[in-house]
């Protein structure tokens, strides 16, 4: 358990390979990039209720990571943050999440159903890259992107031209998709 400290600096605990379990208290507010980057015995944590944002590559190539929470006041999911946590059981986002980073997940094979939050506008497509997702859906109140049945997630850019973001593995291209983005 991580006691009275409020931050703990990029790399500090990467590469600890005797570490399983790790409780922050809630006074930390941040935690730093590849922070537990290669803890690859690392299977739970429990992150502070004040966590803002989880950073880029924070538990990349957490190999046995299988249980995390996601406290209500996170905002930001950053790139390659869960990237190569092939096991993890990913807990619902909060509703007011409103960024999922490049390769945020890639990888992870435990993920079949994504429900995208209502707060969500900076999604990238390849955060779910190699992910094997059986059911997608967005919540109806997200005003940035949309679902299309139960498997493509879309949005309309600017130019109003209806681009497919992420599809599952045996989805169908629907009529009025323009543009398909990269890793879709």
């Amino acid at each position: 358990e991580l006691r009275h400290i409020e931050k703990v600096d990029r790399y500090a605990l990467s590469n600890c390979v005797n570490l399983k379990e790790v409780t922050f208290n809630d006074e930390a507010i941040f935690i730093g990039e590849h922070l537990f980057t290669g803890c690859t015995n690392l299977t739970k944590v429990h992150l502070p209720e004040t966590l803002k944002s989880i950073p880029i590559n924070c538990f990349k190539n957490c190999t046995s990571l299988k249980e995390i929470n996601f406290p209500e006041s996170l905002s930001e999911i950053n790139d390659g943050a869960f990237d190569g946590c092939s096991l993890l059981d990913v807990p619902a986002f909060p509703k007011d999440l409103i960024k999922i980073g490049r390769y945020a997940f890639c990888d992870n094979k435990t993920i079949h159903n994504l429900i995208l939050p209502r707060g969500l506008k900076d999604f990238d497509n390849g955060a779910f890259y190699g992910c094997d997702i059986e059911h997608i859906s967005v919540d109806p109140n997200n005003k940035w992107y949309s679902d299309m049945g139960s498997d493509i997630i879309t949005y309309l850019d600017l130019d109003n031209h209806r681009h497919l973001l992420l599809g599952c593995k045996n989805s169908l291209i629907p009529e009025g998709i323009e543009i398909i983005d990269r890793c879709a």
